[in-house]
């Protein structure tokens, strides 16, 4: 999954689908935070993922089925 695509398309479907008690703006900001900051530890080296999200995130099949 392309991360800025992926955010683009939770975005329009925040905008499809509204909700005032939702807060959006926020939710993406952590999102984003979250894929695109996300670094681990393969091997005795650290990497930094660059596509797709983090297996055993909560969000992670909600947002693969967005995607």
């Amino acid at each position: 999954m392309n991360i800025n695509l992926t955010l683009d398309l939770v975005r329009e479907i925040f905008k499809k689908y509204p909700n005032p008690a939702r807060p959006d703006r926020q939710l993406l900001t952590l999102l984003e935070l979250t894929l695109k900051r996300n670094d681990f530890e393969f091997a005795g080296k650290i990497f930094l993922q660059i596509c797709g999200t983090a297996m055993g995130k909560d969000y992670a099949p909600n947002l693969a089925n967005i995607f």
